[in-house]
């Protein structure tokens, strides 16, 4: 079990990893939404929904410190983790590598208890042993702009057919992702956040990380070729050992999206 981020250096489809001190807290934001409401002729409201942004915040005060210790490779880690994530990278974070996994599949509409998965986990090149038992929480997403969510408990996992506690999946819920609660396969640095380091000193004695990040929803519908068949998309995310431009990246699956939110489309990726 470790603290774990993953990402693609100039998305070139070798992954890099890095292991946060034990120290390190997660923490879940306050989502963002975008809704707008008009009062029709009589009397009733007409409410448009749009995108839902989530962020999680990444704070380890005092977890590193100077350069003689074993944490200096990871110093330098999280400086070209900063470089990539300003220049419009993406990265995944998973608070347990153990449960690193995320599949995608369909709501089963009648008892809006179960859910269809109809591939394994779609980031076993991270974590190829990371997997989901009985009484695990995990996150149902759908794609945006539909944007639900829900959070459950799995109560079983059978080939390929997930029960869920409690019977509250939409209807209408297509395209969805399912993940550990404490996952997030594609994370980027907000605009507001580019002029805060992630990585603060005292005289080098110490560091403390803190980092601010925004969900990137467009990684649910990269999983599909086409929504309404649920037909997941075939793509091969690179491990650690893959060869320079030999795997996918979260930069090119996400990029590859038919549906969903903006990709990246900074330089050099």
């Amino acid at each position: 079990m470790a603290r774990r981020l993953y990402y693609y250096p100039n998305g070139d489809g070798r992954l890099v990893t890095i292991d946060l001190p034990r120290m390190s807290q997660l923490h879940e934001l306050a989502a963002e939404r975008e809704r707008v409401s008009r009062r029709r002729g009589d009397g009733g409201v007409t409410v448009v929904w749009g995108q839902s942004r989530r962020r999680v915040r990444l704070v380890a005060e005092r977890g590193f410190y100077g350069p003689a210790s074993a944490d200096a490779a990871v110093l330098r880690q999280l400086e070209h983790l900063e470089d990539h994530l300003t220049r419009g990278g993406l990265v995944g974070f998973s608070a347990d590598s153990d449960k690193a996994f995320a599949s995608w599949g369909s709501a089963a509409y009648a008892t809006r208890s179960y859910v269809h998965v109809t591939a394994g986990n779609g980031f076993s090149s991270w974590e190829g042993s990371a997997a989901l038992a009985s009484g695990d929480e995990v996150v149902v997403e759908s794609v945006q702009p539909q944007g639900y969510r829900s959070r459950h408990a799995i109560t079983s996992w059978t080939a390929g057919l997930v029960t869920l506690s409690g019977s509250t999946i939409p209807q209408d819920m297509i395209g969805v992702m399912v993940r550990y609660r404490d996952f997030y396969p594609a994370l980027r640095l907000p605009d507001d956040q580019l002029d805060k380091p992630i990585l603060s000193t005292e005289n080098r004695l110490s560091y403390t990380l803190d980092l601010e990040l925004e969900v990137a929803p467009e990684i649910i519908a990269a999983g599909f070729e086409d929504l309404y068949d649920v037909e997941p998309a075939k793509f091969s995310l690179g491990g650690s050992s893959t060869p320079v431009n030999a795997g996918a990246s979260l930069e090119s699956v996400t990029r590859l999206s038919r549906v969903g939110g903006p990709s990246s489309t900074a330089r050099g990726f």
